[in-house]
Formats: C-alpha cells, sequence, structure tokens
C-alpha cells in the first residue's frame, strides 16, 4: 500500500510540474508576442510552435492527474521534445517546459 501511495503522490507531482511549466511558458510567449513590434512569418511559425509545446506540455499533465493508461507515454514525448532546440537567421527557440539546468558554451563569437 506504501509503494501505491507513493507512486500517485508522484505522478500527482508530475502532473502539476508539466501543468504549471506550460502555464508559465505560455505566460512568457504571449509577454514577448506582445513585445515584438513586427511579427514575420519566421517569427510567426516560432511563436506558433512554442504555444502548441507549452499547450502540449498542459495536456499531459492533465492527463496524468486524470491517471489515463497513456499519460506516462505522452509525458515522456513531451520529455523528449526537450532535448531539442535550434536557432534560425539569429532567432533561436528551446523547448523547456518547467525548470531548466544546463551547461553549454558559445562558440558564436569564436574562441575570444
Amino acid at each position: 500500500i506504501n509503494n501505491i501511495k507513493n507512486k500517485n503522490i508522484k505522478l500527482k507531482v508530475l502532473g502539476f510540474y508539466q501543468i504549471v511549466g506550460g502555464i508559465a511558458g505560455l505566460a512568457i510567449t504571449i509577454y514577448l508576442i506582445a513585445q515584438t513590434a513586427t511579427i514575420t512569418g519566421l517569427i510567426l511559425l516560432l511563436y506558433l510552435i512554442a504555444l502548441g509545446l507549452y499547450s502540449f506540455s498542459i495536456y499531459c499533465g492533465i492527463q496524468v492527474l486524470k491517471n489515463k493508461s497513456n499519460s506516462l507515454n505522452l509525458s515522456l514525448i513531451n520529455q523528449y521534445m526537450q532535448l531539442i532546440s535550434f536557432a534560425v537567421l539569429g532567432y533561436g527557440f528551446k523547448y523547456v517546459s518547467g525548470l531548466l539546468l544546463s551547461i553549454g558554451v558559445d562558440l558564436t563569437n569564436s574562441f575570444n
């Protein structure tokens, strides 16, 4: 019985984590949209991708809280998508739904 309670607590934490991370991401994206003076096609595409990914995170969290059968598979897909980031023509996007801890090297300005 203790293992079942522990598993249920972990699932609730995961669900709330994904929902809160998704809401925070949506809020930041909406703020950035409001601050953007001119929205071109590429920028619009990036914003739509961001809104879709953060909405997906919220959906995954809701599915986990509802204890749906495929919820952990959806959450795993959501976590894997956070491994991918890209930059095009000076605009970049890194999907993070929740907390971010990373180590990196920026070589865009050569080694100086």
